[in-house]
């Protein structure tokens, strides 16, 4: 086996998935060739890194961290209440008869001009103004 197909080949014995032959054929590479050898190496270095266990930090450690954090502030209990007084009182404002209503007629007149058709709504009701010129 020649230098460059044993160097492809590392990966596969490795793992085991070469045949008895191909194995001793790269063996034999490998007492011959110290490239190879030290590639085969670092990637046993690698594959052992993967392997290797999660470092974990004590339970000691953990609490000092959170001794050290700032205390987070309270709820306020008083924050719902008030805003739910505050849509409360906005929906009874909107809702009530004679709130807001249709601007008069004469603030959508203009004096001598010609405005294209328009729609304007309000509570659900729609009123169409059609403005001409005279």
């Amino acid at each position: 086996m020649d230098h460059d197909s044993s160097r492809e080949r590392l990966h596969d014995y490795r793992d085991g998935e070469l045949t008895s032959g191909e194995a001793a054929s790269l063996c034999a590479h490998l007492a011959a060739c110290a490239e190879c050898r030290g590639e085969l190496a670092r990637w046993e270095r690698f594959s052992r890194a993967l392997r290797a266990p999660e470092p974990s930090a004590p339970e000691s450690f953990l609490a000092r961290v959170l001794a050290r954090l700032p205390a987070e502030d309270p709820p306020q209990p008083w924050l719902v209440p008030a805003l739910a007084f505050a849509l409360a009182a906005l929906a009874l404002i909107l809702a009530w008869p004679g709130g807001p209503s249709l601007p008069p007629a004469e603030s959508l007149l203009l004096a001598d001009a010609v405005e294209p058709a328009g729609e304007y709504s309000a509570r659900g009701e729609t009123l169409e103004i059609l403005l001409e010129a005279p």
